[in-house]
C-alpha cells in the first residue's frame, strides 16, 4: 500500500511537472505573441497618427486653394469689370474720333469751297482789270471799277483769312488725331545746339512743328517742338522756357503728345 501511493505521488508529481512546463511554453508563446501585438499596436498607432497629420495637411492645403480660388475668382470679377470699363472707354473713343473726323470733313469741304470762290472772285477781278484798259471807259465808269476792284481785293482777303483759319484748325486737328496717342523716348541731346533725337517718326505720326511734353518719372520736366522727321525717328528743338528750373532733358526722358482734348 506504501508503495502504491508512493508510485502516486510519484506519477502525479510528474504530470503535475509536465503540466507545468506546457504551462510555462503557452506563457513564453502567449508573452512572444503579446510582444508582437503590443509591436503591431505601436506601429498601427504611428501609422494612425501619420495619417492623421496627412489629413490635417491635406485638409489644410484644400483649405488654402479654396482661399486662392475665391481670390483668383474675386480678382478675375475685378478684371472683367475693369474690361468692361475701358472697352466703353474706347467705344466713346472712337465715337469721338469719328465725330471730329467728320468735323474735319466737313471743315476741308468748306475750306475747299471757300478756295475756289477765292479763285472766282479773282478772275472776275482780272476781268475788271482788263476793262479798265478799254479806251472807252469813261472816267466816272473807271472809278467804279477801281471802286468794286477794291471791294472784291477786300471780300478775298477776308476768305483767304477765313480758309488760313480753317486750314490751321483743320492741320492742328489732324495733328491731334494722329499724335493722341504718341509715346517715345529721348535718345540723344545736344545742350550746344539745344536740340534731341527722338525714338519716334511719322511711322508713329510724328508731325513737323508738333510740341511734345517732357516727363521723367511721372513729372513733366519741359517741351520741345518737332523741327525734322524720319520713318523711325525725330529731332525736336528744346523749348528753353518750358524747362523747369534746375533740370535739364537728358536721354531716357519720355515724350507724349500732351492730354488735351481734340
Amino acid at each position: 500500500m506504501a508503495k502504491i501511493t508512493l508510485i502516486l505521488s510519484i506519477v502525479f508529481g510528474l504530470a503535475t511537472a509536465g503540466i507545468g512546463f506546457l504551462n510555462f511554453q503557452k506563457l513564453g508563446d502567449l508573452k512572444g505573441r503579446l510582444g508582437d501585438t503590443e509591436t503591431q499596436l505601436a506601429q498601427t498607432k504611428t501609422t494612425l497618427e501619420q495619417s492623421s497629420k496627412s489629413n490635417t495637411d491635406f485638409q489644410k492645403n484644400v483649405s488654402d486653394l479654396n482661399g486662392k480660388i475665391a481670390t483668383m475668382t474675386s480678382d478675375e470679377e475685378k478684371l472683367k469689370s475693369e474690361i468692361a470699363v475701358e472697352k466703353t472707354k474706347v467705344s466713346d473713343l472712337n465715337e469721338k474720333l469719328a465725330a471730329r473726323e467728320a468735323e474735319i470733313a466737313s471743315q476741308k469741304e468748306t475750306a475747299d469751297t471757300q478756295t475756289k470762290e477765292i479763285e472766282t472772285l479773282k478772275e472776275t477781278l482780272a476781268a475788271k482789270e482788263a476793262a479798265t484798259e478799254t479806251p472807252a471807259d469813261d472816267t466816272d465808269k473807271l472809278a467804279k471799277l477801281e471802286e468794286e476792284k477794291g471791294r472784291l481785293l477786300d471780300q478775298v482777303s477776308t476768305l483767304q483769312g477765313r480758309v488760313n483759319d480753317l486750314q490751321q484748325r483743320v492741320d492742328e486737328k489732324v495733328m491731334k488725331t494722329s499724335m493722341k496717342n504718341l509715346s517715345g523716348r529721348i535718345l540723344a541731346v545736344n545742350q550746344a545746339w539745344n536740340f534731341v533725337v527722338l525714338d519716334v517718326g511719322d511711322k508713329k505720326g510724328v508731325l513737323t512743328n508738333a510740341e511734345l511734353l517732357v516727363k521723367r518719372g511721372g513729372t513733366a520736366i519741359g517741351r520741345v517742338r518737332i523741327t525734322s522727321v524720319e520713318p523711325a525717328s525725330s529731332i525736336a528743338d528744346i523749348i528753353p522756357a518750358s524747362i523747369a528750373p534746375g533740370l535739364t532733358i537728358q536721354p531716357g526722358d519720355q515724350v507724349i503728345y500732351p492730354n488735351e482734348k481734340l
